[in-house]
Formats: structure tokens, sequence, C-alpha cells
């Protein structure tokens, strides 16, 4: 801020506090039966509740008094250039926004805040009106996203012949690509049971021992669950943390197949799911957005490469 213009401010805030202990005669009253009718519990202020308010009215003063002193003496500006906050911002941006497998600048923040955005959203839901019911339309619509995912891998690799990259190069690609494109499918196909939920399969007599008696693999092991899904929520993050911040490597290949730090928070919020005592599904959700974001990402990045780290990893 401004020299003179936190001088100003600074002004306005001890003002309002030597306004607001001056006339404290004449509105204190009308303040504690406030806080009767509308804060106390059972509509009564005690001695002590009122002592309370008072401590409070003078620590409203004292601060608006001390943020005034604050920007007067423009202590904000000394502490930025104290922590350097300029350059910790700048070096946040290059961690977190850079993502240089693609020739997109503006890539990686893009995905860092739209992973953000949507890993708090999905936790404000829940915890604003719980989980859903996953078993109906929520749990269709989820699972579904991975078959996106899926399409999406497999549009990816039209960009292969356009890469100028050799035989070799292009096989780790191919392949690559196909791994994650058969991961997501196979998650696809355990969520609706193979078929099972869309066309009302009669469950065969060897799936007919899993936990669900439904014709899938994973109900084979349902009450191993809240171990395999805390140590594999929390695994995945340790992993990706260190490949981030520990081991980072400099390879095109491995920069694509990698998420990039940009999902860090996504990541976080995700690995938390498995520690708050209620379904897994919650968890499965979160890595069927991911499987779409991680999907598009390699497609873009496939599409318009940084070509010049290309061919230095070749």
């Amino acid at each position: 801020m401004k020299k003179g213009l936190s001088f100003r401010f600074g002004i306005v805030c001890i003002l309002l506090g030597i306004i607001l202990l001056a006339l404290s005669p004449l509105y204190f009253s009308h303040l504690v039966e406030f806080f009767r009718v509308y804060i106390s519990d059972d509509q009564i202020v005690t001695p002590y509740g009122v002592r309370q308010i008072k401590f409070l009215l003078y620590a409203a003063v004292a601060f608006s008094v001390g943020l005034g002193l604050f920007f007067i003496f423009n202590v904000g500006s000394w502490l930025l250039r104290m922590l350097q906050v300029k350059q910790v911002a700048a070096d946040v941006k290059r961690v977190f926004f850079d993502d240089p497998v693609s020739n997109y600048p503006k890539m990686g923040k893009y995905y860092f805040w739209a992973s953000s955005l949507i890993a708090l959203g999905v936790q404000l839901a829940v915890i604003i009106w719980g989980e859903p019911e996953w078993e109906g339309t929520t749990d269709k619509n989820s699972s579904a996203l991975f078959a996106v995912a899926v399409l999406i891998l497999l549009a990816s690799l039209v960009h292969l012949r356009k890469l100028g990259v050799d035989q070799r190069m292009r096989r780790k690609i191919r392949w690559g690509v196909i791994l994650a494109a058969f991961l997501f499918f196979f998650l696809y196909g355990e969520e609706v049971n193979w078929g099972q939920q869309y066309f009302e399969i009669k469950t065969t007599s060897f799936f007919e021992m899993n936990y669900q008696q439904e014709n899938s693999v994973h109900n084979f092991f349902n009450p191993l669950f809240s171990y395999v899904y805390a140590a594999a929520g929390m695994g995945v993050f340790m992993v990706l943390t260190y490949f981030w911040f520990v081991r980072q490597s400099n390879g095109w290949l491995t920069k694509l197949f990698v998420p990039p730090v940009a999902f860090l928070i996504f990541f976080l919020s995700m690995a938390g799911t498995v520690y708050t005592g209620e379904s897994d599904e919650l968890y499965e959700a979160y890595l069927a957005v991911f499987s779409v974001l991680y999907s598009l990402r390699i497609f873009l990045c496939l599409k318009n490469p940084n070509k010049s780290l290309m061919l230095q990893t070749t």
C-alpha cells in the first residue's frame, strides 16, 4: 500500500476507535440488550457477562487503534520487505503453476485452480449436506467419468504421429497411455459390476461368493477396504510428494505421466477422505474426477508438447 494512502487509512482506524470509546456510554446498554436477546441461550446476561461484553468492546477499540498505528507507520511494507513476500510468491507460482511438459503456458495454473476448487467444493458439500446416496444417480455419474477418461486417453494416441520422436520414445508413450486407459477401464468395469448395473446381468456362481454378490472383483475384499483405502490414499500422496519435492525428474516422459504438483491440494483432500469414518465411496468419486483431469492433461500435452524438453529426453 502506498505511504500516503496507508497513513490516511491509519488515521481513520484510530478515529473509529476513539469514537467507539467516547460514545460507549450511549450505546453500551443497547449492546448488552442485543447480547441478551440474540446471543444468550437463556435470555439472561449476568454481571459477569456484562464485564465480558465490556472487555470485548475495549478489545475492539484497542484493535482499531493498533490497526491504525500499523498503517500509519506503514509496518506492512516493512514486513513484506523483511519476509521477501514477492520472492516467496514468485517461488510458489513457479512450483505450483509451472508445467513444462506442454507449450500451454497457463495450463499448470488452470489445473491448480480447477483441481483445488473441485476438491474444496466437494469437501464443503459433504460438510453442509453430508455424503450423497451412492447407490443411485451419484454412483452412476461418478463411475461414468472413468469411461470418459478412457475415451480421452484413446483419442490422445492420434497425436503420436506428430510428435517427431523416434520409434522407441513413441512406443513408450503409447504403452503408457494404453496402461492408464486400461486401469481406468478396469475401475469403470468394477464400479458398474461389468455391466450388471445397466443390463441386469445375473451374478455368476463364482461372484456369488463375494460380499455383495455382484460381478466385481473388489467386493471379495470388502472387510479390508477401510485399511486398503487408508494405505492407498496416504501412500499415493506420500509417493507423489517425494516425486514433487525430493526427487524431481527432468525427463519429459516422466513428467508426462506423473501428476504435476498442481494437484497437491486435490490429493491432500483426497487422502483425507479415507479418515472421515464414512463410506469409501467419496474417495472413489475423487478418483473418478482425477481420471478425467489426468487424461485431459495427457491429451493436451501430446497435442502441443514442449518439444525442446521432449527432444532433450530422447
